[in-house]
């Protein structure tokens, strides 16, 4: 029975726990923006990403993923483990530091039993068919003598080793074809028990059960072969040199003796015997080969080696920048996360040292009065806090603007009396010029006319009133 049938199936659950901030503001409840974080956490912790469908959301800050349906063959698995679990203590402290920097508290792998364990199917028996002899003529390709059918029927993926009775070495049955009608020949029990490339070849008491199980079933899917062939265009000769190709099946006619076994091979694309001469795997290069392949760059249509080095350079670059990207989103978030952090500091200790001032201030004052009360000779200076103070300085400044005010007043009254007293020196000035132009008309008529004139009471009266106008201005001068 394969491995692959015993192999149980499991299911991997990755849980995921975050603290501080992270935890507010993206896993307080599940939503498109929680998804998308989750995934580039798992991102930078190298981890395969699951289906959207197997995440879930269980409480505040803590998120669980499954991947159903593995076993602890495959390169997830090996994958998942080796991440999670590195053995270097280098790596296990660059893992803390990178846990530390996604504010990730807890990370933990459970492996539960899958249920697929319950619907798998049993692997199926094949019976095998023993060789018969000269005298039958059951092969209708060979007339002339006898022929071995290996008869199985098998699905594509099972790989179980069959035994069956097969060809003897290709010496032997190149000597036996030239002649039909001869016996084979009986093989040398002396000598070692051969190694087939699927396994050990079966011991004689194992060989005569195959015999026995061999003849009960004639039907399924059958296919004769020797030691694994090599498929070649239709009727040609394989290197067994009785053996001919027909069709996808290859059949070969081929005399044998009773005791000559060798390996059937599955019928699977690639031969078990180049799986059996191939080494086992390195698990860090799966999980290599498995995170190049997590992002495929578009193919092109160059020259085979120029691809294959454009598509693992064009790999390398995104996992490279998708990484740089996620960590320096991480770095931007947890700054912002620790700035928030230290804001809160300061404003819940600003409020404690101002409730501290605000009590000594009140028993200040109460230690003032007592003072006072008691009639002592020195009374100290209050404290007077920056509130008071620029309270204080309000009232300060506001007056400063009254009187700023009040004097600007006066200036304007001022000046509005130097207006006024120009205006009215300007009058007095015309005023003075116009009565000295009307002296000296008066001189230039008393000097002209000397003899009395017609009308001189009615100069008379005008020198009178000369005299009151230059009496009435007096007092203005002065």
């Amino acid at each position: 029975m394969s491995s692959a049938w015993r192999e149980e199936r499991i299911d991997l659950k990755l849980q995921v726990r975050y603290q501080g901030l992270k935890a507010t503001q993206y896993f307080s409840k599940y939503t498109a923006d929680s998804e998308a974080v989750f995934r580039e956490d798992l991102t930078a912790l190298k981890l395969p990403l699951p289906k959207s469908s197997n995440i879930t959301f269980v409480s505040y800050g803590c998120v669980e993923c499954v991947w159903p349906g593995t076993n602890r063959t495959t390169i997830l698995y090996r994958n998942i483990t080796l991440k999670t679990s590195p053995s270097d203590p280098e790596q296990q402290h660059a893992y803390r530091q990178l846990l530390n920097q996604l504010s990730i508290v807890k990370l933990a792998v459970k492996e539960i039993p899958s249920e697929m364990n319950a619907s798998f199917p049993a692997p199926p028996r094949f019976p095998l068919k023993k060789y018969q002899g000269p005298e039958s003529s059951s092969n209708p390709y060979n007339p002339a003598g006898p022929s071995v059918r290996g008869s199985y029927s098998r699905p594509a993926y099972e790989a179980d080793r069959q035994e069956v009775v097969i060809a003897p070495p290709p010496a032997q049955v190149a000597s036996s074809s030239k002649d039909p009608h001869k016996a084979p020949p009986a093989l040398d029990k002396t000598r070692p028990i051969q190694q087939g490339p699927w396994g050990r070849l079966p011991e004689p008491a194992q060989r005569s059960r195959v015999d026995k199980e061999a003849t009960s079933s004639t039907s399924g899917y059958a296919q004769h072969a020797p030691l694994p062939p090599k498929r070649v265009p239709s009727s040609n000769t394989n290197q067994f040199g009785g053996a001919t190709v027909t069709g996808l099946h290859p059949r070969f006619d081929v005399e044998m003796g009773d005791d000559d076994v060798v390996i059937i091979p599955p019928p699977t694309q690639r031969s078990q015997a180049g799986l059996d001469k191939e080494p086992p795997p390195d698990g860090t290069q799966l999980v290599q080969q498995f995170l190049k392949n997590l992002t495929k760059p578009p193919t092109t249509t160059s020259s085979p080696t120029t691809s294959k080095e454009t598509a693992v350079k064009v790999k390398q670059e995104v996992i490279e920048i998708s990484l740089e990207e996620s960590m320096a989103r991480e770095r931007q978030r947890i700054e912002a996360a620790q700035r928030a952090a230290e804001v809160q500091r300061l404003t819940r200790e600003y409020w404690d040292v101002k409730r501290v001032i605000t009590g000594a201030v009140a028993r200040e004052t109460t230690i003032l009065s007592e003072l006072k009360a008691l009639g002592s000779t020195w009374m100290p200076e209050p404290t007077i806090l920056a509130e008071q103070a620029s309270e204080d300085m309000k009232q300060r400044i506001t007056q400063l603007e009254e009187e700023l005010e009040v004097e600007r007043t006066l200036r304007r009254s001022d000046s509005d009396a130097k207006d006024r007293f120009s205006e009215l020196e300007a009058q007095l000035l015309q005023e003075r010029r116009l009565r000295e132009e009307a002296e000296n008309a008066i001189d230039d008529v008393r000097r002209e006319c000397r003899a009395p004139f017609v009308v001189p009471s009615l100069l008379a009266a005008f020198l009178d009133v000369s005299k009151l106008t230059t009496r009435a201005m007096m007092p203005a001068e002065s």
